[in-house]
């Protein structure tokens, strides 16, 4: 299970590379219990923004890719782009077609592979051919956790984590009898970010074979 934020990043000092502004947001969070339940929560955050991102459809989304591409199906729809699921940039290192259609030159552009001309200008005139599996091999995912999930995180993790404390209780969420947190809606700053990555996801479906 992948963690999009960092105990150190909630409860430490700033440290190199962290995101300004987001580093210590919980700093009376020092006993091995209370570390143990923050992690908890980090890991539950980090599912429940799968969850919202992709509607329910992947965990770990936002997870480093692996370093070694893989393959993936990608039927074409009778435009000169192919739209990949998100991949990262330059990684592309092959695609093929079955025998009897042939793969053009491309370009990728903006997370699609437009297809160009013999003067390796972009064409519309040419066509991934619709229903026709390709077979695209690269580095599915992102390079890295975006920023802007790390920062929607830490939001998530501290709204979670203070709503156990009764002083926060009916303010950013309410304990149930058994003492299980029942969070309200998201942090209003950590949904604008995520909205653009569930937007992009969104537009990109495909039909796979």
């Amino acid at each position: 299970m992948a963690d999009y934020c960092t105990l150190r990043e909630l409860v430490g000092a700033p440290v190199e590379g962290a995101l300004p502004g987001v580093t210590g947001y919980l700093p009376d969070v020092s006993t091995d219990e209370d570390k143990a339940k923050l992690a908890a929560v980090i890991t539950r955050s980090s599912r429940r923004i799968d969850d919202y991102v992709t509607d329910g459809a992947v965990e770990n989304y936002f997870a480093p890719s692996p370093e070694v591409p893989t393959q993936r199906i990608i039927r074409g729809d009778g435009n000169s782009y192919l739209s990949l699921p998100e991949f990262v940039t330059g990684s592309v290192t092959t695609v093929t077609a079955p025998a009897g259609f042939t793969v053009h030159e491309y370009d990728e552009v903006s997370g699609r592979l437009i297809i160009k001309n013999s003067a390796g200008a972009l064409t519309r005139y040419r066509v991934w051919v619709d229903g026709v599996p390709y077979t695209v091999t690269a580095r599915y995912g992102f390079a890295a956790t975006p920023g802007a999930i790390t920062e929607a995180c830490l939001m998530i993790v501290v709204r979670t984590y203070r709503s156990s404390d009764e002083a926060f209780s009916g303010v950013i969420g309410n304990i149930n009898r058994d003492n299980q947190i029942i969070e309200r809606a998201l942090p209003a700053a950590a949904q604008e970010m995520l909205d653009v990555y569930r937007r992009k996801y969104r537009s990109r479906r495909f039909a796979f074979a």
